[in-house]
């Protein structure tokens, strides 16, 4: 009654009850209230809605480029305590590191299925500040993906290095050897 208000992201077993009896997958919903008022500035009612969740794959889909599961680019949306609420596949299961979501956020960081990762955690920017949800879009990609193309050029530079040292080398005995031949004359070696 005092605001609009914006809920976090819950399961509605009741709602699934009536929708998707028997389903496998829960539904979670977003609650969102807005409170109507009269000319005068009175409430004469409240409208209230249940989001589906389904539109957060909706919108990160839009926004995640179309190459990001050939570079193993993982895109999470997660909640003020840390846990995964999207994608459905990672929630309830995984936690974000501790790391990420602390003032100096690590950029290098283990993941509890295993493995070093570049990640990078922003925060969501509030719809409603009377009603923070403090979320966070939390990317990452494994190390050795990230840094895949770093390791091929460090082969290509050296490759390229001993090439020219090489080349130089004999560039180098080639000259000294045009340079010392009528010398070696002249002494009668």
């Amino acid at each position: 009654l005092n605001g609009p208000r914006v809920g976090d992201r819950h399961r509605a077993e009741l709602l699934q009850s009536l929708l998707a009896p028997g389903a496998a997958d829960p539904l979670y919903f977003i609650d969102v209230a807005v409170p109507l008022r009269a000319p005068d500035g009175c409430v004469s009612g409240v409208l209230a809605a249940h989001l589906h969740w389904r539109w957060a794959a909706n919108v990160v889909g839009a926004i995640v480029p179309r190459k990001s599961a050939r570079q193993q680019i993982d895109v999470f949306l997660v909640d003020q305590d840390g846990h995964i609420s999207y994608p459905d596949r990672a929630v309830g299961a995984d936690r974000v590191p501790e790391g990420l979501l602390s003032e100096v956020p690590q950029v290098l960081s283990s993941w509890p299925e295993g493995g070093e990762y570049l990640s990078v955690a922003l925060p969501v920017p509030e719809a409603l500040p009377a009603s923070p949800l403090r979320w966070r879009v939390v990317v990452r990609q494994p190390l050795t993906a990230a840094l895949g193309d770093l390791i091929d050029l460090q082969r290509v530079v050296l490759g390229v290095t001993l090439l020219a040292s090489l080349v130089f080398l004999l560039l180098a005995w080639w000259g000294a050897r045009v340079i010392s031949r009528p010398l070696e004359v002249l002494t009668g070696l």
